[in-house]
């Protein structure tokens, strides 16, 4: 069984000159008014979770309670939350211990498009936290609210403003296309946008984080697939890959890899430092293959496992539904396959 720890930054709701600290469990009324402090103090807890299935790969989800899965991958009728706190912890004033049970009790969105967890701890409400932090001294205004959220500790696959994104008019930077523009696939010439969504990402969010920090492809670092010049993906964003080995350790001509498990600190390599960045995210009728900076990508994944519930969220409310019956464009390679594929064993290098 493989154990999964991570952090969680929160905003107690002592740090809210306004907030509806209750121990509302399903959501907020719309309207309801939250106005986090001009200097606000972050807390920040310890979590680990035994998410991991049989073979030992990581669910790396963080859940509401009532739906976190048991140590083998399974989630039973009831579950058995198994996310707890790994040190002592005071919140509110409130004193919270090691063994505690932490949960993302449900999520609401906002009037300026955001999406922000209520963290529940040992079965109180403490606080807000979000894959995006809220700002401080800023006042948000609820709504819409969802119940059963669980979403990966980290960033779904999304590309960093200035992306030169392949129309049949021409490349076009990702941040500004909207849906209905048209973009070129692999597979099935040019589809419709269904979706675009953006989310800015601090500083200090990368410091918690580590998935939401910038990765970069240099020129060329994938041979002749790619890409022309510099791309800069988030870590779990998927590229397609094709090479000798790839036919001879998976029987595929091509596969996906999270560009994160082709890090080799030279050609790939993440931002050295954490500086703010805006993720753009492109969602169409199908798990398709876009042309960005000449190299093959993935659009957003709409299906079951790579949806956190914040994106989700957003997309219920305000877009398309997603539909989990959609096939991945290409099979998706996990992490100890990836590293056959990392450059430098079939590409040639980029000094």
């Amino acid at each position: 069984m493989a154990i999964f720890n991570f952090t969680v930054p929160i905003y107690g709701f002592d740090q809210w000159s306004s907030a509806a600290a209750t121990n509302n469990t399903v959501g907020y009324p719309n309207n309801t008014t939250f106005s986090l402090n001009v200097n606000p103090v972050l807390t920040v807890i310890n979590v680990q979770d035994d998410d991991g299935n049989p073979v030992g790969s990581l669910d790396n989800e963080f859940d509401d309670g009532y739906i976190d899965p048991t140590g083998d991958g399974s989630t039973p009728s009831t579950a058995n939350n198994d996310q707890v706190l790994t040190q002592d912890v005071t919140i509110n004033g409130q004193d919270f211990f090691v063994g505690d049970q932490v949960e993302l009790e449900f999520a609401f969105t906002t009037s300026t498009g955001e999406t922000f967890w209520i963290i529940r701890i040992a079965n109180q409400n403490v606080g807000i936290s979000g894959s995006v932090l809220p700002q401080p001294g800023t006042t948000y205004t609820v709504t819409g609210s969802s119940d059963g959220q669980d979403t990966p500790v980290g960033d779904v696959p999304c590309f960093t403003a200035g992306a030169l994104v392949q129309t049949p008019d021409g490349e076009r930077p990702v941040e500004t296309l909207r849906a209905g523009d048209l973009v070129v696939t692999l597979d099935r010439g040019a589809q419709p946008i269904k979706w675009v969504g953006q989310r800015h990402v601090t500083a200090l969010e990368q410091v918690f984080f580590d998935d939401l920090r910038p990765i970069a492809i240099r020129a060329a670092a994938l041979g002749t697939q790619g890409p022309r010049t510099k791309l800069w993906l988030s870590p779990n964003h998927r590229v397609m890959v094709s090479t000798p080995t790839t036919e001879l350790y998976f029987a595929e001509p091509s596969v996906l890899v999270a560009v994160k498990h082709l890090v080799n600190g030279r050609s790939v390599a993440r931002a050295h430092q954490r500086r703010p960045v805006r993720y753009h995210h492109l969602l169409l009728e199908h798990h398709d293959l876009l042309i960005v900076n000449g190299l093959a990508c993935e659009s957003l994944y709409p299906g079951v496992g790579d949806m956190p519930g914040d994106m989700q969220l957003d997309l219920d409310l305000h877009g398309p539904l997603k539909d989990d019956s959609v096939p991945f464009a290409r099979p998706v390679l996990r992490r100890h396959e990836a590293v056959l594929l990392r450059p430098g064993l079939d590409f040639p290098q980029v000094a």
